[in-house]
């Protein structure tokens, strides 16, 4: 479904939120779902109050990321012209950020737009900066229409290491060198760069038995922090995937070498994330990221079975010499990687092989 701002839409959008989980959610719908939601007269009372017993709602950013610098670099053309239609008018208006963003510096744009906490007014934002008030909201306007047009990162793939296929994904985030041992995570996505909500719950607990809101605001309310709590979830769970990749898969992202990879089925990332396979399904399901070699993947490439590890090494032999036979390639399994087939089993995989690429 496509989420619209306007207010018409709120009450459907929320209750259309009791029969769908937001992890099933398209990049594009969610980021406009959590748009709606901050759009809502009653979350930037809450988000934006000076009272701190009013501040029910902050933000809390993952810890060993950021937003890409490729944010600020302006983008020519769609990279898919199959993506959202409103594509090339977000590119202009994308172009027109950067050129604002680039007036300012895009540690004070962080600061005050991507990561501002709701504690400054347009006006205290527009005395900080030195900048017209109309500047300041058209900023905050852009910067809007941008955090919920995902599409706007979504590529048409190169074909990488694994595999050889195009089709369309949305890039989530790249890998970079960290400091530490762990590479950290350049989110393309700023909405993902924001992190998660905070919600104080003692304090909304307060409100609820209080009299400042009215009963119309307390019923809206509940039904704000239960959508917020699914927006939550939805993205610790990809932030969390995300952080835990390098770790399954150390030996890939030690030298970038895809014969490296390991069996890691998307069941046993569920177990250590105490979650359901189908969620890791769901969180992954056509997304990619950009390890440190920059080759977009898929990020299910990173949780292949014993058998896709097999398949591809049998597949490597088989482009390194089209005639090997299958007891060549058998005995080469078994010296150089210490995997026992029968021929009939390498057989079977050339055939599978062979058949995948002849489909059209």
């Amino acid at each position: 479904m496509k989420l619209k701002l306007e207010p018409r839409a709120q009450l459907s959008v929320r209750n259309a939120m009791r029969f769908s989980n937001v992890l099933e959610m398209s990049e594009e719908d969610a980021s406009r779902l959590a748009s709606l939601l901050e759009a809502d007269p009653l979350f930037q009372k809450l988000f934006r109050s000076q009272d701190p017993e009013l501040k029910v709602f902050s933000r809390q950013r993952f810890p060993g990321s950021r937003l890409s610098t490729s944010f600020y670099e302006v983008r020519e053309t769609a990279a898919e012209p199959a993506a959202s239609p409103d594509i090339e008018p977000l590119v202009e208006r994308h172009k027109e950020l950067v050129d604002k963003i680039r007036a300012i510096g895009s540690e004070k744009y962080e600061m005050y737009f991507l990561h501002e906490e709701g504690d400054k007014t347009h006006d205290d934002i527009a005395e900080a900066l030195g900048l017209p008030l109309a500047t300041v909201k058209e900023i905050q306007g852009l910067t809007d229409q941008v955090l919920m047009n995902p599409d706007f990162f979504a590529t048409r793939m190169a074909s990488t290491g694994a595999h050889e296929l195009k089709m369309r994904y949305t890039c989530l985030a790249r890998y970079s060198a960290g400091t530490g041992r762990d590479p950290e995570i350049d989110f393309l996505s700023p909405g993902m760069a924001r992190g998660t909500y905070k919600i104080h719950y003692e304090k909304i607990r307060k409100l609820k038995t209080g009299g400042v809101l009215s009963e119309k605001e307390r019923k809206t309310l509940q039904e704000t922090v239960r959508i917020l709590e699914m927006i939550n979830s939805r993205r610790n769970l990809i932030y969390r995937i995300l952080a835990s990749i390098p770790k399954w898969q150390k030996d890939f992202f030690d030298d970038a070498d895809w014969a490296r990879l390991t069996p890691f089925t998307q069941k046993s990332a569920a177990r250590e994330l105490k979650v359901t396979p189908a969620a890791v399904c769901r969180a992954i399901q056509d997304r990619s990221v950009l390890p440190l070699s920059g080759e977009e993947t898929p990020l299910a490439d990173f949780f292949p079975s014993a058998k896709d590890i097999l398949k591809r090494k049998v597949t490597a032999l088989m482009r390194e010499n089209k005639d090997r036979t299958d007891e060549e390639i058998r005995k080469v399994l078994e010296k150089d990687f210490g995997v026992r087939l029968s021929r009939r089993s390498v057989n079977v995989y050339r055939n599978e092989i062979i058949g995948k690429k002849k489909k059209p």
